[in-house]
């Protein structure tokens, strides 16, 4: 089992199974059992932070801003892989450097990506789309590379009945790997919430990252808490939708 099989395993249900059992102990402990303290917010004050991010943070323009870049960049990102999937399937299986590369640096090319290109535009929405579409495509270019050592021998041997070596890899290295990669597709979508709210935290744009950034300088601890908790729930609804699309659209076509 590869690490990203891993990754994903702690993503989704179990993610949101963390924060109801964090939400309820943390309720438990600060609301009842010390309801009085000078370092952790109440739940009644956290509760009643809700409001303070939607009228004196913007809520709702910065979900809007961040949840849009996110998708529309991951989709893009699977589209166009799509679109090459031949091309880059055939650089991948043939070269190992490139794969060997894909794995090692991908992670940190990404990384060194989202600070150079803050550096340079100041915190521009375009600029992180870009990036965030980067950071997909990365990720999932790393998942085939992870995957494409796993075509059996004799799917490749029927496909070279095909003719082209080019439609081997459009169809029958495509269609082997993409069960394998999408069960990782939450391992990407997790990356690409990183480097959104990374992206924003550090340059501005507008987004949760940039209210994550705006509540730290005011040392807001309870409207930092009530922050994590509305991200930490829509990230969760994100993955289950994924994982719900991938089960209907690539697992039933298998």
């Amino acid at each position: 089992m590869n690490l990203a099989t891993n990754i994903s395993g702690f993503t989704g249900k179990m993610i949101a199974t963390i924060i109801l059992v964090i939400l309820a102990v943390y309720t438990l402990l600060f609301g009842f059992v010390i309801p009085v303290n000078d370092y952790f917010p109440g739940p009644l004050l956290i509760l009643e932070s809700f409001a303070d991010l939607i009228t004196e943070y913007g809520l709702f323009k910065g979900f809007t801003l961040t949840t849009f870049l996110v998708y529309t960049s991951f989709v893009t990102a699977l589209f166009m892989v799509y679109i090459f999937r031949g091309f880059l399937l055939k650089k991948l299986a043939e070269s190992s450097i490139i794969e060997s590369f894909i794995k090692i640096t991908g992670i940190f090319s990404v990384l060194f990506i989202v600070l150079l290109v803050n550096i340079w535009t100041h915190g521009s929405v375009y600029a992180e789309f870009v990036v965030l579409f980067l950071t997909a495509f990365i990720q999932i270019l790393t998942l085939f590379a992870i995957n494409t050592g796993n075509v059996p021998d004799e799917y490749i041997q029927s496909g070279q009945t095909l003719g082209k070596t080019n439609r081997i890899y459009r169809e029958i290295y495509w269609n082997s790997i993409l069960p394998d990669v999408a069960k990782s597709f939450t391992v990407v979508h997790s990356m690409i919430w990183i480097m959104a709210l990374l992206y924003e935290f550090v340059g501005g744009g507008g987004g949760l990252g940039t209210i994550y950034a705006e509540i730290t300088s005011y040392n807001d601890l309870a409207g930092l808490f009530a922050l994590a908790v509305f991200t930490g729930i829509i990230f969760s609804a994100g993955d289950f939708i994924i994982k719900y699309l991938a089960a209907k659209i690539i697992f039933w076509e298998q």
